[in-house]
């Protein structure tokens, strides 16, 4: 299946307008960027500054260097194992928000360096919520390495 992404020529003008002061980098045209396959491959090629070109620049998949690149795929991966991890945990639980249940979900805490679990039962505070503080116990322990790598911790 191939899903393509379309984005009227006015709507991209404005957001690149609008953002202009704060874009990420851009290759200057005949300039090599980097970005990822849907292979998942490491690929480089001279910005043409065509649709396919901006499309990935709109995208995010768009990289000054390989490194930068090989990162970013790390951290798509870390979170795909984290989201199918939490799915199998939950065993078919979704958060539903009109009730009193608590909702636990972990975050980190910079002054004790640590993840740490808390919950809510009113707002949505959190990509990662579980039934339960022993499932968001569970998670954290096991996919710590994979939380570290998307939060940037450590």
């Amino acid at each position: 299946m191939e899903i393509t992404l379309n984005v009227p020529e006015d709507v991209a003008k404005e957001l690149l307008e609008k953002y202009k002061n704060f874009k990420p980098w851009r290759a200057k045209l005949n300039q090599e960027y980097c970005f990822i396959t849907d292979r998942g491959v490491l690929s480089s090629v001279i910005d043409n500054y065509d649709k396919i070109d901006f499309r990935r620049y709109l995208l995010g998949n768009y990289y000054k260097t390989t490194e930068e690149a090989h990162q970013a795929r790390e951290i798509t991966l870390a979170k795909s194992r984290l989201n199918f991890k939490m799915l199998e945990l939950n065993k078919g639980w979704t958060p539903d928000w009109t009730d009193e249940n608590g909702k636990y979900y972990f975050y980190y805490d910079y002054s004790t360096e640590r993840l740490e679990v808390s919950y809510h039962n009113y707002q949505h505070v959190a990509n990662y919520i579980f039934s339960s503080r022993e499932l968001a116990e569970q998670f954290a322990k096991e996919m710590e390495d994979d939380l570290n790598l998307v939060f940037k911790i450590k």
